[in-house]
């Protein structure tokens, strides 16, 4: 279940960083 939850929140991550370019600096 952890694992999932961590993959699930690196694919968020990724999909912020691609359909809003202006999050990447606040998530980095």
């Amino acid at each position: 279940v952890f694992q999932k939850n961590v993959i699930l929140f690196f694919f968020q991550r990724v999909e912020n960083k691609k359909w809003d370019p202006g999050r990447t600096s606040k998530v980095d």
